[in-house]
């Protein structure tokens, strides 16, 4: 039902000439299940350079809840915004018990994201939201495959627990950005410390093993781009990324082959390698794979926590795809 309603809208609504009106945000129900890290061992609480603080299972009684493919965590870790790949934003809010373990989740809401003047977004090419990031403003930043482009949404109402619920204005992305393929663009944007934008595609291949980056630099009211590419290995490719509070930024990496399954990577790329003109430098701080739990993580936030440690949180895309899941998974960087 929740596709065939996508399909008919994304068909006949343009077709007819009918646009939708800007809508308010829908509370949404959510339960949580409980995850352990590695599905064989349940004392394990490390992986590579992570240490386990919690994972859950969302499932949300909305037709819009799902395929989340851009995550930001905020207030200290207690508030949860992030986009999904059909054009909808998510709030929550994040509980953690006394040992700083993820075990709950309240205030949920869910509302569309519009156009320029106020239209819910319709059809796959035009409500893509893949990435996301805050400007210094309070500003949204979000990226969008198939028709790529960069949007700016204004700070989200408190009506909306901080959705973006208002309309974008067009921000001026690098150019080479439209010869990207349709579902392999703007998978990274974030803010990095000294106020440079970092953007890494998912697959616009720049050589055997290697896809295109741009760092903006700011220039009066926008930004100028300057070319850089980010390595790639095997299958791998990037599918988010975000910025320390040290100003490095971690990369999340993911891979799907019949024989392997699905693998995530967690990279970290240093600030000072963050260098114009070159191909970055990256090393791996965890590789997720089976036994441990593992899903299509596409979404990818970092903040500093209350005693000082580094504070991740990953969040699967489910693709509204009933064999997988909406999954939430915290750690903490071991340094």
């Amino acid at each position: 039902m929740i596709s065939a309603w996508r399909f008919v809208a994304a068909i006949i609504v343009p077709f007819c000439g009918l646009t939708y009106v800007a809508q308010a945000a829908d509370p949404v129900a959510i339960t949580i299940t409980p995850l352990q890290l590695d599905q064989t061992d349940a004392a394990r609480n490390t992986v590579g350079q992570l240490i386990w603080r919690g994972g859950v299972v969302l499932q949300g009684k909305h037709v819009d809840f799902g395929g989340y493919s851009g995550l930001r965590i905020e207030a200290g870790g207690k508030q949860l915004r992030a986009v999904s790949d059909t054009g909808t934003w998510l709030t929550l809010d994040l509980s953690y018990d006394a040992r700083g373990m993820l075990d709950g989740v309240a205030n949920g809401l869910i509302g569309p994201l519009h156009d320029p003047v106020g239209r819910r977004l319709v059809g796959k090419a035009n409500n893509d939201a893949e990435s996301m990031t805050v400007l210094r403003d309070g500003s949204v930043l979000i990226g969008f495959e198939q028709k790529h482009r960069l949007w700016r949404y204004p700070s989200g109402s408190e009506a909306s627990g901080g959705g973006m619920d208002g309309k974008p204005v067009p921000f001026a992305a690098p150019g080479g950005i439209t010869l990207a393929p349709p579902n392999a663009g703007l998978e990274c944007v974030t803010l990095l410390n000294d106020g440079r934008l970092l953007l890494i595609t998912e697959d616009m291949r720049r050589g055997a093993n290697q896809v295109a980056a741009w760092i903006g630099v700011p220039q009066g009211t926008g930004y100028v781009w300057q070319d850089a590419n980010y390595p790639t290995t095997g299958r791998f490719r990037p599918s988010d990324a975000t910025t320390l509070p040290n100003g490095d930024v971690v990369v999340l990496e993911r891979s799907y082959s019949i024989l392997e399954g699905v693998r995530v990577r967690v990279m970290r790329l240093r600030q000072a390698d963050i260098v114009a003109n070159t191909t970055f430098r990256v090393e791996q701080l965890a590789l997720l794979q089976a036994p441990l739990i593992v899903e299509n993580f596409e979404g990818i936030s970092a903040a500093r926590g209350a005693n000082g440690e580094t504070l991740l949180w990953l969040i699967a895309d489910d693709n509204f795809n009933p064999l997988q899941r909406t999954i939430l998974l915290h750690f903490a960087i071991a340094e």
